[in-house]
């Protein structure tokens, strides 16, 4: 998805408000209220790390995505981005974003899958260390303590779970292969 801020099919005539959770630095939120100049982007995050100078229709609130939203109007995109592992959750947090989608709105997450290996054979595949840390992910997605954690260390479960509760299309895509490229 390199280059691109949003995959969803989003009208981009009826792009009133967009909500980006879990916005860490806003760089999403700014390009897209920059992309979208009559639309209220709001990002929200824990931390106040977001800059200052933003765009007019560009705005940041501290907030606890799990609590409960109190924003009486819908938004017609809501952006989810590299959540995992924050989310205590998944399915509450999913409602609710849903719940404040507007008719005809969309909902994108994007997610990863973690696989670690080596493709030039310079760092052994049946390492220890990498070996115990993989042994270790399989361990904690069989719990069923972790139950949403399990969904979002494996993917394919997870879509399968948007899929079979309210979400459609699931689209999943393959990104590249080493972080930044």
């Amino acid at each position: 998805m390199p280059g691109k801020l949003y995959n969803a099919p989003v009208n981009t005539k009826k792009m009133n408000r967009a909500l980006d959770l879990g916005t860490g630095t806003g760089i999403w939120a700014v390009d897209f209220a920059d992309e979208f100049p009559e639309c209220e982007v709001v990002g929200t995050d824990l931390s106040p790390i977001q800059p200052s100078w933003v765009p007019p229709n560009c705005r940041f609130l501290v907030d606890d995505a799990e609590a409960d939203w109190t924003d009486s109007k819908p938004y017609d995109f809501i952006h989810i981005r590299t959540l995992s592992g924050s989310i205590a959750d998944w399915p509450r947090l999913l409602k609710q974003a849903y719940d404040n989608t507007s008719p005809g709105g969309w909902i994108e997450m994007q997610e990863f899958e973690v696989r670690y290996g080596c493709d030039d054979d310079s760092y052994p595949a049946k390492a220890p260390d990498v070996h115990n840390y993989m042994r270790l992910l399989r361990e904690v997605r069989k719990d069923p303590a972790n139950r949403e954690c399990a969904l979002l260390m494996h993917p394919k479960s997870l879509a399968r779970s948007l899929e079979s509760r309210w979400i459609s299309p699931v689209t999943r895509s393959s990104g590249s292969k080493t972080p930044g490229s």
